[in-house]
């Protein structure tokens, strides 16, 4: 994940459900690596969020 932030920020994934089921904090980088290896097949969203701003994206488990 790249994103554009001189704050830390916080990754969630959220199932369907409406379930945290991974997160991670990282700090002023402008890059991550997110493993999501261990999540089971199906749509999840990813939170991103700063001091100031909240972002999320939609992706696709397909194993």
């Amino acid at each position: 994940v790249e994103y554009n932030s001189q704050t830390p920020v916080q990754f969630d994934v959220i199932n369907m459900l409406g379930e945290n089921v991974l997160s991670q904090n990282t700090n002023n980088t402008k890059n991550t690596t997110i493993d999501v290896s261990s999540l089971t097949k199906g749509l999840y969203f990813l939170q991103m969020t700063t001091d100031s701003k909240t972002t999320s994206l939609k992706f696709t488990m397909n194993k």
